[in-house]
């Protein structure tokens, strides 16, 4: 994720919420879809490949949902996310030994080593050289291995009106940075992906820049995937609606689509 100032009051906010430890992010029906993708995905690459204990990498791993879906199958995850209040709140949820939640930039990342499954989940939209982002994803991929990305559709009605507009306002500040509004919105205490509330979009990606940039970085398309139709958000008052929307997602064409799921390879 970008590293931007954080907000005075976010780190004690966090070490509070930390302290609890039945506190997790909500997960609205876009957020579940997205992460019953890529965990789907790399099942089906561990059935192919027959390996016990894969290696994965989640880039920009946020609050840390998907790596410890991960972890709970019993893989070896490193989750990394360029925020530190982040990265803390991840070290104290996690109760498994298998999963390392680790600070690191994910634009110039170098572990020194390989994983089986590389993760880039709403990453590329908030990062000001995403190209960056795609070349750490290659440099860490093992041969044979997959990527799993989740991007928004940059044109979408939500990334048009919402991410253009409010994310960069003080309205958006105070809606992200506030627990109360959170608890009104969603019954959580967190918000939906990082302990850094001025974390925005900076990127809005067409499918076809977003195909071009990974067919020039040396990937392939394997699997393409529709989260949502990107109209309403994910709070709890729009649920029955948004579960409605994922699933209209799955037969609209590739440009309708609020944003793609999808597997690549190196060629």
């Amino acid at each position: 994720m970008v590293d931007l100032k954080i907000p005075i009051g976010v780190e004690a906010r966090m070490s509070t919420l930390s302290n609890d430890s039945e506190i997790v992010s909500y997960a609205g029906p876009a957020l579940r879809k997205r992460s019953a993708f890529i965990v789907k995905q790399a099942e089906r690459y561990v059935e192919q490949t027959l390996r016990s204990q894969p290696k994965v990498l989640d880039i920009g791993c946020g609050l840390g949902s998907i790596s410890l879906a991960m972890g709970q199958k019993g893989y070896k995850v490193v989750g990394v996310d360029m925020d530190p209040n982040t990265v803390s709140f991840c070290n104290k949820r996690n109760q498994l030994p298998n999963i390392d939640f680790k600070v690191g930039d994910g634009e110039n990342l170098d572990l020194g080593d390989t994983f089986d499954i590389v993760i880039a989940s709403e990453v590329l939209e908030h990062s000001p050289h995403p190209e960056s982002v795609i070349r750490s994803m290659s440099k860490h991929l093992r041969e044979n291995g997959i990527g799993l990305l989740s991007v928004p559709n940059g044109y979408c009605p939500w990334e048009l009106v919402v991410s253009r507009c409010i994310q960069k306002s003080k309205l958006g500040r105070l809606l992200y940075g506030s627990t109360k509004a959170y608890m009104a919105l969603t019954g959580s205490k967190v918000p939906f992906y990082s302990m850094n509330v001025d974390c925005f979009h900076v990127w809005f990606f067409s499918f076809d820049k977003l195909e071009r940039m990974l067919i020039r970085n040396g990937f392939k398309l394997i699997l393409v995937c529709h989260s949502d139709l990107g109209i309403l958000p994910e709070w709890s008052s729009f649920q029955p609606l948004k579960r409605i929307e994922c699933s209209l997602a799955d037969i609209v064409p590739r440009r309708l689509a609020g944003g793609w799921l999808v597997v690549i390879r190196k060629n």
